[in-house]
């Protein structure tokens, strides 16, 4: 059930389930974060969680760029078609990093690693 406010600044829930918003007045301050969200939100594997969200993210793509149902996907890859819903819906915990990056590699991608060290 949505939470009701007069004033803006309050906490809504959002037609998303699960989801909680807040509209922005102009008293607020907004914060600019990182490139990971997990890191901002103090994840200690944020980088994992970063690797994983960005696989999902182009393995999404290349469904989307195929024009392939989760089902046709399911079977062009060999798994079934709930690990595919996972996958394209960010739900990564029950895949490793190699096993996200071996689904695009069978739809026909090239993978590629960047490493960088902070100074």
């Amino acid at each position: 059930m949505p939470l009701k406010s007069s004033r803006s600044n309050e906490l809504q829930e959002s037609p998303r389930r699960g989801v909680i918003s807040r509209s922005i007045s102009h008293d607020d301050e907004i914060i600019l974060g990182s490139e990971n969200a997990w890191a901002d939100l103090g994840y200690p594997d944020a980088q994992e969680r970063k690797v994983k969200a960005d696989l999902a993210f182009e393995i999404r793509r290349r469904f989307d760029d195929l024009q392939i149902t989760q089902s046709g996907a399911a079977k062009k890859l060999g798994i079934r078609q709930p690990k595919v819903s996972q996958s394209v819906n960010f739900r990564t915990s029950g895949y490793s990093v190699d096993r996200l990056a071996a689904l695009p590699i069978q739809l026909g991608a090239t993978v590629e690693m960047h490493i960088s060290y902070k100074s």
